[in-house]
């Protein structure tokens, strides 16, 4: 259930090992599950990060990135391209604890209303199999093109 207001900050070079906590925890049950000890978990999931990291700055030099807040309280984060034509969901992702509660959609539904504001459509790219498929597809987001592991969509206001 959705309570709190939720907006989105700024991220800041503090933010660092919160942006590492908020990936990791996207990736802690698929690791462990491979029976490494923690100490290699948390060495490959910082890895992951790293070149995660350096992967988007590359791709994406114009992108903004922002802390999820739930009223003080830091539950996410999101990484957006603003571009004349369109924006692209480059990142999104959500502390385990505050998924399936309807976060995720609110934020989406917040820049939807901002892309149909701007009269631009809204691309990203998910890994097909992804439970966050269903989300974007029930928010009205359609595949576009399969790009080999991922798949690129987008919505239109």
């Amino acid at each position: 259930m959705l309570t709190g207001r939720l907006h989105m900050a700024q991220a800041e070079e503090k933010h660092h090992s919160f942006l590492y906590r908020v990936y990791a925890s996207t990736r802690e049950e698929e690791v462990g599950a491979w029976g490494w000890e923690e100490s290699f978990q948390q060495a490959f999931l910082r890895m992951q990060y790293d070149l995660q990291k350096r992967s988007y700055e590359a791709q994406y030099p114009d992108a903004e990135n922002y802390i999820v807040m739930k009223d003080d309280f830091q539950i996410g984060v999101c990484t957006l391209v603003r571009k004349v034509d369109k924006m692209i969901l480059v990142n999104v992702a959500l502390l385990s604890a505050f998924r399936n509660s309807g976060y995720g959609t609110y934020l989406l539904k917040e820049l939807q209303n901002e892309a149909t504001d701007r009269k631009q459509p809204i691309q990203l790219h998910v890994m097909q199999g992804n439970v966050a498929q269903r989300l974007y597809e029930r928010l009205g987001f359609h595949m576009v093109e399969e790009q080999g592991m991922h798949m690129l969509m987008e919505w239109k206001p």
